[in-house]
């Protein structure tokens, strides 16, 4: 095995390297270079045989074996020069002088030499061209001329029927070993074909893309194998019409479009369009974005023809992510509008108290002015501490909602009186009511005692809220809130008859820095983070933010913290009879307990 192998490697080694990138032309050089040199140790071995068993050879023999001998030197000149035309020609020139050396010695036309002559266009198939065939035709043809036209010019003929048998076993060895040539050649073409054909279905059916052959009118010719595995469809699914069938009906014009353009252009087309996959053709079933790429091809004689090759490629997930960047960069210019939006509101409201801040002092302190009398310095100092106030208030909402957004707004839960705390927070937002003179009602549900929560956070999210629908409110508006139990919630609630909030807007409330705009109602102050903070901390304790609003007929908000508690004392609550609608309190009108004027 070893000797075999090294011989083979020292045949291809033989072949000229040109010829070395087409498998099917190494196989030929390669055969003809095996059978040259075959023939010529034939040749050269031959002689001491023949020597030994049968005497001195004569002329006619040593013909033979020189001819045998000759096939060596045609090889090394293929191996040397890579010409295999030249080199069929050569041993078809050879061939064809030793055939009529040997007839014209053995009876002319009557010599079974020449049944050799058809070797040589046999021979001259095996080579794959019909110049070649032609050519080896001519020369056999040349040769029988002259067996049939040399003895009439006088050319004795020598019938010797000794070399009968050597003329016969010769045409017999060199027959067959032309088809052994043959089938050596017919065998490595199929196992080159089988090869090819195995390398193109491994990469057709792993490729990531679909290739097909359509005609100008989008009818798949022939699709690959990788249809199932990127489609999950059968490959004969898109065969006829049914690639058409399953184009997006919003996209079939672009499909149609892409495939004219390639049919008249003669050059590539592309497009994008929606490809319907998987399922039954009458079911409900996902559409893919498909990338197509179309190129038309020409037919065996180059023309180009009415065929196109059709390359698809899924590209849903990049469709996916190109939505989501826009989707994300239109976020983003929302959030920067907001942002621009917030530093010109927050700018206006820090520098109302700031200048009342500085003015005012400088008032106080200028000599110019005299004695300014104790009522006048007192309602200057007044001004100056609300301005502070106000202030103070303006930064702790920015550094509160900082830390919402950044997670550190601790939440420390503790039981509270629920209905204290909604009297207290009407109480301190009184003032603001009376002067927008806006009425406030406060209905605390007496079935909920105590509340386990941040009462901080819970004062900040009422008071946001009771801020927001007294601005929002018109002279003579009611504002109602208070608390109510449900199966699963503590809900505190604020309900206005103010201006209420476009439905288009509520998606975007507790964004940070948004502002809903009524349209036609004038500008409100304020710094845009009421709600922000609102959602903020009720997030924190586990909650949901809800809001109910319409424009021109008021806002309800909703604050709803989970029930926590165990069920008994949830059915204790729930036995405690509910405060009908005379028992709300009208904040400022009555002067009960817990509740101020």
């Amino acid at each position: 095995m070893e000797a075999v192998r090294a011989l083979s490697c020292f045949l291809d080694s033989l072949v000229h390297q040109t010829v070395g990138a087409d498998p099917v032309a190494f196989a030929r050089h390669r055969l003809f270079i095996t059978n040259a040199l075959l023939a010529g140790m034939v040749g050269v071995l031959a002689v001491p045989v023949f020597l030994a068993i049968g005497g001195r050879p004569d002329g006619l023999a040593l013909l033979v074996f020189a001819w045998l001998a000759a096939q060596a030197p045609i090889g090394l000149f293929l191996s040397r020069s890579g010409n295999l035309n030249a080199a069929h020609l050569l041993n078809a020139f050879a061939l064809t002088i030793m055939v009529v050396i040997v007839s014209l010695r053995s009876g002319g036309a009557n010599s079974p030499a020449l049944v050799a002559l058809m070797l040589i266009p046999a021979e001259a198939a095996l080579h794959g061209s019909r110049r070649i065939i032609a050519s080896a035709f001519a020369i056999s043809f040349a040769g029988l001329g002259l067996i049939l036209v040399l003895p009439q010019i006088g050319l004795p003929l020598v019938a010797s029927s000794s070399i009968f048998a050597g003329v016969f076993a010769a045409a017999m060895i060199y027959g067959t070993i032309l088809a052994i040539r043959a089938q050596s050649l017919s065998r490595i073409s199929q196992q080159i074909a089988k090869s090819s054909d195995g390398k193109y279905r491994l990469v057709a059916e792993n490729m990531s893309d679909i290739v097909l052959l359509v005609d100008r009118h989008g009818s798949v010719l022939e699709t690959t194998p990788s249809t199932e595995k990127i489609l999950g469809l059968v490959s004969g699914s898109l065969t006829g019409g049914g690639l058409f069938r399953r184009v997006h009906v919003g996209d079939r014009p672009t499909f149609l479009k892409a495939l004219c353009d390639a049919h008249s252009a003669q050059e590539l087309a592309k497009t994008d369009f929606r490809l319907r996959v998987g399922g039954k053709e009458a079911a409900a079933v996902d559409h893919a974005w498909m990338e197509m790429r179309c190129m038309p091809v020409a037919d065996d004689d180059g023309v180009p023809g009415e065929k196109l090759v059709v390359v698809l490629r899924n590209i849903s997930d990049r469709k996916r992510q190109e939505e989501q960047l826009l989707d994300a960069r239109e976020d983003a210019e929302k959030a920067n509008h907001a942002k621009t939006r917030f530093l010109a509101n927050i700018s206006h409201e820090l520098r109302t108290p700031l200048n009342a801040i500085i003015g005012f002092s400088e008032l106080l302190r200028c000599p110019e002015l005299g004695d300014l009398g104790e009522e006048r310095r007192d309602e200057y100092i007044g001004l100056i501490h609300e301005s502070g106030e106000h202030l103070l208030l303006l930064v702790n909402d920015i550094l509160d909602m900082s830390k919402i957004e950044s997670g550190k707004f601790d939440i420390v839960a503790d039981a509270f009186d629920l209905p204290a705390l909604l009297r207290a927070c009407g109480q301190m937002m009184m003032t603001q009511a009376q002067d927008a003179q806006v009425k406030l009602l406060c209905r605390p549900d007496p079935r909920i005692d105590e509340l386990v929560a941040d009462s901080r956070a819970c004062r900040q999210i009422m008071i946001n809220l009771l801020s927001n629908a007294i601005k929002f409110s018109k002279a003579g508006d009611q504002v109602e809130f208070g608390s109510r139990l449900t199966d699963l919630d503590h809900v505190f609630y604020v309900k206005d008859t103010g201006i209420g909030i476009d439905r288009a807007d509520i998606p975007l409330l507790g964004t940070p820095f948004f502002q809903a705009d009524s349209g036609y109602d004038k500008h409100r102050d304020g710094t845009g983070l009421g709600l922000s903070m609102v959602k903020g901390l009720t997030e924190l304790h586990g909650g949901k933010l809800h809001v109910d609003s319409d424009l021109g007929n008021g806002t309800t908000v909703e604050v709803r913290l989970p029930i926590k508690g165990d069920l008994v004392a949830l059915r204790e609550a729930k036995s405690k009879p509910a405060l009908n609608d005379h028992g709300s309190e009208e904040m400022g009108n009555q002067k009960r307990a817990g509740v101020g004027s």
